[in-house]
């Protein structure tokens, strides 16, 4: 597909469905307000196999201990990640409520150490509940300027009409190959590239990261007291003396056997090359 389609059923449908398309993705809907219906869909999705993602519809403002169990399904070795992110989508008939339980989220979030995430706010009308204007919809997405690299939403309980759409949006866009073959080839590499550079993305932030962590765990030695002490022991006794007294050194230990002259000459080898 070259759309993202996030198909959202109730735990215990959205746990034994098993249909295997390229990006669509199924949501388990959870309300935050009861812990019973959040923890019984955690129960569910810890025992399954099955790709999947949370979509919280928020009906009132939601506490942090219910931000933190929305968040423990990420936990679960299932639990739905594109380009290296955890996906978290949220909807609300009130904007308010959602960017207010998406904030909520990112600060719980940020406290469990979980930074690889995105948090999406789903506007309730973006939420189609019929297979048919879902279908009506995706013809004229396909027909636009913007018809591809979308994320969509479908909710639905019934497995066979979830099947059924599914169906029809992948002959959907094999006549929209048929009639524009060059261009969906296009399409398709563009969406493989995005997904490359947006890794490559991600790499880079936690090569930094840890590049970072290792140099404050370096300063850290360095500031203890031992560390410290040989550190600055080899600074004012050895960095001070002059290059012609360093090499006498090393001719000694040649001398003396405790350094081979061939090593002598690849130092030299390597300085000159460099």
């Amino acid at each position: 597909m070259i759309n993202r389609i996030f198909v959202i059923s109730n735990a215990k449908q959205a746990a034994t469905i098993n249909v295997q398309e390229n990006n669509v993705f199924f949501s388990v809907g959870i309300d935050p307000a009861e812990s019973a219906n959040v923890k019984d869909a955690y129960l569910l999705f810890s025992n399954t196999k099955n790709v999947f993602s949370v979509f919280p519809g928020i009906k009132s403002a939601i506490t942090k201990e219910a931000a933190r169990d929305i968040l423990s399904f990420l936990f679960i070795s299932s639990y739905l990640q594109i380009n290296g992110a955890f996906i978290v989508n949220v909807t609300s008939q009130s904007p308010t409520l959602a960017d207010e339980a998406a904030g909520l989220l990112m600060v719980a979030a940020k406290e469990q150490g979980i930074e690889n995430i995105s948090i999406n706010v789903i506007s309730a009308g973006r939420v189609f509940r019929s297979g048919k204007d879902f279908l009506r919809y995706y013809h004229s997405v396909l027909e636009s300027p913007y018809f591809f690299g979308n994320n969509l939403f479908f909710e639905s309980n019934d497995q066979r009409e979830i099947e059924l759409l599914i169906t029809d949006l992948k002959e959907a866009e094999l006549s929209f190959e048929k009639n524009n073959p060059r261009l969906f080839s296009t399409v398709k590499d563009n969406l493989l590239l995005r997904e490359e550079n947006s890794l490559i993305a991600r790499k880079i932030v936690s090569i930094e990261s840890e590049l970072s962590n290792q140099k404050e765990y370096a300063d850290l030695l360095r500031s203890s007291h031992s560390t410290r002490k040989l550190q600055d022991y080899y600074t004012n006794e050895y960095e001070i003396l002059p290059t012609w007294y360093k090499r006498v050194g090393h001719i000694i230990k040649v001398i003396t056997g405790k350094r081979s002259f061939k090593s002598l000459l690849n130092d030299k080898l390597k300085k000159h090359n460099d």
